[in-house]
């Protein structure tokens, strides 16, 4: 990755289990990251805040299976959140 986007900062995260990285923190909007309340959803939180230089706003869902979303513009100011499923 680094050295695809060498103009980037690249850090690896390890995740723990079997489930992908997309499954506990996924990009809801340019600046705003939804991760789930799992224990291992928050220890990669954790990673991501203190390495990351870009500041995000973070979504705490219930749940790892709710953050898989995307947001949509439809015009400003109207922006629609929907959601996936694992398997999407």
């Amino acid at each position: 990755m680094a050295r695809t986007f060498p103009d980037l900062s690249v850090i690896s995260v390890p995740i723990s289990g079997h489930l992908p990285l997309k499954q506990h923190v996924s990009l809801a909007a340019n600046d705003v990251l939804t991760v789930g309340n799992s224990k291992e959803a928050q220890s990669i939180l954790h990673k991501l805040e203190r390495n990351a230089t870009f500041r995000y706003k973070i979504l705490t869902l219930g749940n790892d299976e709710a953050i898989c979303c995307m947001n949509v513009y439809y015009c400003i100011p109207l922006s629609v959140l929907l959601h996936t499923t694992i398997n999407t």
